[in-house]
């Protein structure tokens, strides 16, 4: 959420938008025949959004070959808090369409729901680390790197320039190389460095 800096303070804001549109980027990238979806919450919609537009900006018109044919990447939703079990049903709709890999927002993030999904052999890209016994269904973490903006920001506090503000760049953990190569996350490198320069906006 933003936050606005003041004399004195200065600001590292996360934009969760981002996040969204490079889940979308990267799901679309290691599924095949573009099967990918992502879970969100109806509060935010425009998380939904932007990660349509970042499966777009991998595949743009994202048509499979195979039926059902339909665009991807698809889409689904419940209540911010709803139980695990609202967020499968959420899931199982979406997957009438044969979905591979699935993004889950933090707000659709489970133990429940990742064990549902690694038994149906589906790949996660989640936004929250999963325990150790779910990380083989996990093809990456998406996370804020607070530190990285936190370093780049010291020399001009410490130079008496307060009132900054700074978006975090994105990074990710707990990455498999053999669903995301080394080749991939270069390209990967690359969206995440646009995103933060503000050359691509979610």
């Amino acid at each position: 959420d933003e936050t606005s800096a003041g004399e004195n303070l200065s600001v590292v804001v996360a934009d969760p938008a981002q996040i969204a549109f490079l889940g979308g980027y990267i799901a679309e990238m290691i599924s095949s025949d573009f099967r990918a979806a992502g879970l969100f919450p109806n509060e935010r919609s425009h998380l939904a959004e932007a990660f349509v537009n970042g499966g777009h900006y991998f595949c743009g018109r994202c048509v499979p070959i195979f039926a059902p044919v339909i665009f991807f990447p698809l889409t689904g939703s419940a209540a911010d808090g709803s139980p695990a079990s609202t967020w499968i049903n959420a899931f199982e709709e979406l997957h009438k369409n044969r979905i591979q890999t699935v993004f889950l927002s933090r707000q659709a993030s489970s133990q429940d729901l990742i064990v549902h999904l690694a038994q149906q052999g589906i790949t996660v890209l989640a936004e929250t680390a999963p325990p150790e016994e779910q990380r083989s269904a996990v093809a990456a973490v998406i996370q804020v790197d607070a530190l990285s903006a936190l370093q780049n920001l010291l020399p001009e506090l410490l130079a008496g320039s307060g009132g900054q503000v700074r978006r975090a760049p994105l990074v990710l953990s707990a990455i498999d190389e053999q669903r995301i190569t080394p080749g991939k996350l270069r390209v990967i490198q690359e969206v995440i460095d646009d995103l933060s320069g503000g050359w691509i906006h979610p």
